[in-house]
């Protein structure tokens, strides 16, 4: 199921699985960007917020084997940094990133003149589908003027840098 936006919509997904899986099957839903995977095989609720960008969820049902595989193929294969959304923005913005393995990870926001202004992540993160906010507030919790930031995505393998604008 793929969702696109229009304008900031929401859109809820529900299953009720009627009867039992077969011996040895599985069953779970996958919702992107974020790679959350979830047990279908019972009652789940989850709601994708698309905002400005297209959203999906992957049901996926069989021997818990090539369950297993087809989530596995949706695991990212490479370091992302998606654009910043909304941007510009005037409140709270959302970052998406994606490790390919476990990483020690540091998101920070620059102003364009090359000063931190804040941390939104620093630590080891997981492998897979990660989304992180920034209020528009400087480590010290002050609200940043207008103006173009840069969105820093550092771990041991590289660095990715976005832009964004913050307007008041």
């Amino acid at each position: 199921m793929v969702v696109r936006p229009n304008g900031d919509s929401a859109v809820t997904l529900s299953t009720n699985p009627v009867g039992a899986l077969p011996a040895g099957w599985a069953a779970e839903l996958v919702v992107m960007p974020t790679g959350q995977v979830l047990d279908a095989g019972k009652p789940v609720r989850v709601t994708l917020q698309t905002g400005a960008r297209t959203a999906a969820a992957y049901l996926f049902a069989g021997t818990g084997a090539f369950v297993g595989e087809q989530v596995e193929r949706l695991a990212p294969a490479a370091l992302m940094l998606e654009a910043p959304y909304p941007n510009p923005f005037n409140g709270v913005v959302t970052i998406q990133y994606a490790l390919p393995q476990q990483s020690d990870v540091r998101l920070d926001i620059y102003n364009i003149v090359g000063q931190r202004v804040a941390t939104v992540v620093a630590g080891v993160v997981a492998a897979g589908y990660h989304e992180a906010a920034w209020d528009g507030r400087d480590a010290g919790g002050r609200v940043v003027g207008s103006g173009l930031y840069l969105v820093r995505l550092a771990t041991a393998e590289a660095v990715l840098v976005q832009r964004m604008v913050v307007l008041r």
